[in-house]
């Protein structure tokens, strides 16, 4: 894999292999490390026996990059540009199947005792991402947050891990937060006594633990902390340019949704798979909180 992302990048021998980390980091979101995983895990699905792992470089710089076409190409060498747009898309289709084997809901029980007596195992939190203005013109379109056209997604973070539990979404730039929880892991996902800490836009379900529920100073500390910790996840995320600029990748039915959600999910894969191989700054944090 060093050799193809050297030829990749028309690079000569980096200095050390830290040197070498930070180019990758730079250009393709991930260590070598995680990049070598994630192809492991991609080999098994692949259909084309054309699909190389140079291809799969270029579907990362899409999503850490996110320019221009001819930006990516001169990135990786100049393919040409239809070529470089199939691979690109044929990859990220790939690397968002791996959702359901990297990112598990059930996984918010890792390290969970119920003894603890707390009854939220997950933090969650919305994402707005900007895109242009999807044809024909529609309000529901609408984020606050951006004051303009947008879609969202939900997040669930593990509290006693960090990691990524829960990745819901698309919706549209004006879906509320509660009523997508309560569609979504509200509608019979948790369990009848579990509930999540929420920030304080989320509203109109029992089971959301806004900032202000609380029995002590010390719990609000602790869920502040988790909030923090969260917020620290999201930042993961939109280190990928792909989730920061408006997108502007529509296919011929200007389906936003479906385009944008497979970057979300690879994004959401590969920042996980990093959190499982232990290329993280998530620090721990101590709670306890109980609710009557």
């Amino acid at each position: 894999m060093l050799v193809v992302v050297r030829e990749t990048l028309g690079l000569s021998k980096p200095k050390s292999m830290k040197d070498e980390d930070e180019i990758c980091r730079g250009f393709f979101g991930a260590s070598i490390e995680i990049i070598v995983i994630l192809w492991a895990l991609l080999v098994p699905k692949l259909d084309d026996k054309n699909a190389g792992p140079q291809h799969m470089l270029w579907a990362l710089v899409f999503l850490k990059v996110c320019s221009t076409t001819a930006v990516h190409r001169r990135i990786v060498g100049w393919p040409d540009a239809k070529t470089f747009r199939k691979w690109s898309w044929y990859f990220l289709e790939k690397i968002a199947s791996l959702k359901p084997d990297v990112i598990q809901v059930d996984k918010r029980f890792e390290g969970y005792t119920p003894s603890s007596g707390t009854t939220c195992l997950m933090s969650v939190d919305g994402i707005d991402c900007m895109v242009n203005e999807p044809w024909p013109f529609d309000k529901k379109w609408y984020s606050q947050k951006f004051n303009g056209p947008a879609v969202k997604y939900e997040v669930g973070v593990c509290i006693k891990t960090g990691h990524i539990v829960w990745a819901s979404g698309p919706f549209v730039g004006s879906a509320s937060d509660g009523t997508i929880f309560a569609e979504g892991l509200g509608n019979g996902i948790l369990m009848d006594d579990e509930d999540v800490e929420v920030d304080a836009g989320y509203k109109g379900h029992a089971k959301m633990k806004s900032p202000t529920v609380a029995k002590s100073r010390i719990d609000r500390k602790q869920k502040s902390q988790v909030r923090g910790r969260h917020e620290n996840v999201n930042g993961r995320l939109k280190t990928y340019n792909v989730l920061n600029i408006p997108f502007r990748h529509l296919n011929p039915r200007g389906d936003v949704m479906r385009k944008h959600g497979l970057c979300f999910d690879s994004v959401a894969v590969i920042t996980q798979l990093k959190f499982n191989n232990n290329d993280s700054l998530l620090c721990g944090v101590n709670y306890d909180v109980t609710y009557d």
